[in-house]
């Protein structure tokens, strides 16, 4: 097998390698949201979002495989037990497989319902959205086994392959004229080229042999996908959700399209923090199978992540107007007077992304689970009363999600004394 393993670096070499790659991933990322933006009217770039966040929000299931994949294959790594892995992906895949096609079955049917609450007057593009999203639910056990091997340069460049790929035959297809339809085979395009880059990559796994059985410690592993599984699903919808939110209660599509402009620039600092966040879930879940402990980590991710967030925050306030005109043009000016309530609902969320990641990493995320549902139910209550402006509801989020992150890390340093638990 090709050695792309990095795991005798350190945290802050291994997450530097890793952010330099993802910056060229979030360039292409932004560079689509720019274009689109320029090319779309505000209401077909509101709509192109809000569907994106849909197919988000299908293929949440399948991030518990890419943290079941990544978990399980650091664990075996750390033990030297490569046949394991070699299983563990094969039998992950073929779960994936069988949900993608759930997805289609159970999707095309409530289509037009789900365009009926998101106002989107043409059904066809949310079918559209529901297979893009059934071929996207192949590809996270495999950024999970790329994850958890800690080959990072490939893990980043199956990214590349996915965000290069939506953003250049997104942008040829929406110049031809074919335009939201256009913006989802272009996604479904690029998810293709980073499948199969990633399936080659790990090569070496498919082929592996043995006439020895191989034990994977299934109830192990169905513990642990149970555990982690409301605590990613809950995270997810936090983090994609709040454009489908806005979208069913604005007043008229041009305030989905301001909005997502905002929240386009105002996720730079969760986008600029997951390196860290991708580093931080495989060493966790090594050291914890060698009995180490994870404190001393999770602090080295609370510290980068949380400055870095901060800083490109600060950034989007000081200098959102230049920032906005000058990407978006004036038509999204409004977008502006949203970049204060944007910063008080992306930075809670990306201590909350951190939080989930080391804490499911040990399997250990019941108090996060548990917190975050309740400020999800708040969260929706609230903006069903409270939704006159796009700026009230990220307060009413924001201020909801800083108590659920104030609450798990004075839980995390003060009541947990152990931080190596499965």
């Amino acid at each position: 097998m090709a050695n792309h393993n990095l795991q005798k670096h350190s945290f802050e070499v291994s997450s530097t390698i890793l952010f330099a790659l993802t910056m060229v991933c979030n360039l292409f990322n932004y560079l689509y949201q720019i274009i689109m933006g320029n090319l779309l009217t505000t209401a077909q770039y509101g709509t192109m979002n809000a569907l994106f966040s849909l197919v988000t929000l299908i293929g949440v299931p399948m991030e518990i495989l890419r943290l079941t994949a990544s978990k399980y294959t650091a664990h075996y790594m750390a033990l030297e037990e490569s046949r394991k892995i070699s299983k563990l992906l094969k039998k992950l895949m073929g779960i994936s497989a069988g949900i993608a096609l759930l997805v289609l079955v159970v999707g095309m049917p409530l289509a037009p319902w789900v365009a009926d609450i998101l106002q989107i007057e043409n059904v066809g593009y949310v079918r559209m959205a529901i297979l893009v999203a059934a071929v996207s639910c192949l590809c996270p056990v495999l950024m999970g086994t790329l994850q958890g091997l800690q080959w990072f340069t490939a893990y980043s460049i199956q990214n590349i392959f996915n965000s290069a790929g939506k953003l250049v035959f997104g942008v040829a297809l929406v110049w031809f004229g074919v335009v939201l339809y256009g913006n989802l085979m272009g996604i479904m395009l690029g998810w293709l080229l980073g499948i199969l880059y990633a399936a080659y990559v790990l090569r070496g796994f498919w082929k592996v042999r043995s006439s020895e059985t191989v034990t994977l410690g299934r109830q192990d592993i169905l513990h642990y996908l149970s555990t982690a599984f409301w605590a990613q699903m809950l995270t997810l919808a936090l983090t994609n959700g709040d454009v489908l939110l806005v979208k069913a209660f604005a007043a008229n599509e041009e305030v989905t399209g301001i909005y997502s402009s905002a929240m386009t620039l105002g996720k730079i600092p969760i986008f600029a923090s997951s390196a860290i966040v991708a580093v931080l879930f495989p060493v966790v879940a090594a050291q914890q199978a060698v009995g180490k402990d994870t404190l001393k980590v999770f602090k080295k991710a609370l510290l980068y992540g949380g400055s870095i967030s901060a800083m490109c925050m600060a950034g989007l306030i000081l200098f959102g107007k230049q920032v906005v005109l000058l990407l978006f043009g004036q038509r999204y000016a409004d977008a502006i007077a949203l970049m204060v309530p944007v910063g008080c609902f992306i930075l809670p969320l990306t201590f909350i992304t951190i939080l989930m990641n080391y804490l499911t990493a040990l399997g250990n995320a019941h108090f996060l689970t548990a917190t975050l549902g309740g400020g999800f139910v708040m969260i929706v209550i609230l903006v069903g009363f409270f939704h006159e402006t796009a700026a009230q509801m990220l307060y009413i989020m924001g201020g909801v999600l800083a108590v659920v992150t104030i609450a798990n890390l004075v839980k995390v340093f003060c009541f947990d004394t152990r931080h190596t638990e499965t």
